[in-house]
């Protein structure tokens, strides 16, 4: 279900959080089976006493799995998001002892040391100029032998490619049961709020935040996921 704000721009509000694990699975390549790919590579990051986040963790159902997966050590599991809808929600449906949930805004959150960062689609919706910041501030805050694992939409550099991989999108998400109507007025609404990377950029900021081992763990389509490790 798309709302869309006073201004035109992309927004799930109070009414939508409830639907949102729905839309977004619908949305998004292989969401589950991505879930499912982030729990079993937290295997190899996660000790006990060790300090997860995940990063715009909307309804909580990611930080969830991962604090389900791993409560019989003791680890501390941290959703963060800004919105306040979305972190009410978290708090009502994500009830396990080893897991808690703030509305933060990233740029100001004080970060216990982490052995664990988790970013699933949300640094494309911070400001392209800030998100360096981030990602220095993610690396800054990781234990050695922490990782980061980093999915993103991304754009292709080349424009015959990119339109190819658009059109298998648009058919992928039609066969979702989305309408065209609700396709594009979603594109219009995230004009200025979503800005995709190539995949070359958001390895560039990898690089230069620190890390020296980085490798692509996922790519279908647009949708790219990177494991980074410190």
């Amino acid at each position: 279900m798309v709302t869309i704000n006073k201004k035109d721009k992309w927004n799930f509000d109070k009414v939508y959080v409830d639907k949102f694990v729905d839309h977004i699975s619908k949305s998004v390549p292989f969401y589950y089976e991505c879930h499912d790919m982030i729990k079993e590579i937290s295997n190899h990051f996660i000790y006990k006493n060790s300090v997860v986040y995940e990063l715009g963790c909307s309804a909580g159902n990611l930080v969830n799995l991962l604090a389900k997966s791993h409560n019989k050590i003791n680890a501390e599991f941290i959703g963060l998001d800004i919105s306040p809808e979305m972190i009410k929600h978290a708090k009502k449906v994500c009830k396990l002892k080893n897991l808690k949930f703030f509305e933060a805004d990233l740029f100001k959150f004080k970060f216990k040391k982490s052995d664990l960062f988790i970013s699933f689609y949300t640094i494309q919706f911070i400001n392209p100029s800030r998100r360096q910041i981030i990602i220095n501030k993610i690396y800054k805050n990781l234990n050695k032998g922490g990782a980061f694992i980093f999915f993103e939409k991304t754009i292709n550099k080349n424009s015959k490619f990119e339109n190819i991989l658009q059109e298998i999108y648009f058919n992928f998400k039609l066969k979702n049961n989305f309408s065209v109507e609700e396709i594009v007025a979603k594109q219009k609404s995230l004009i200025g709020i979503l800005e995709p990377f190539e995949q070359s950029h958001n390895l560039d900021l990898l690089k230069k935040a620190g890390f020296k081992n980085t490798t692509i763990i996922f790519k279908m389509y647009d949708f790219e996921g990177y494991l980074a490790i410190k």
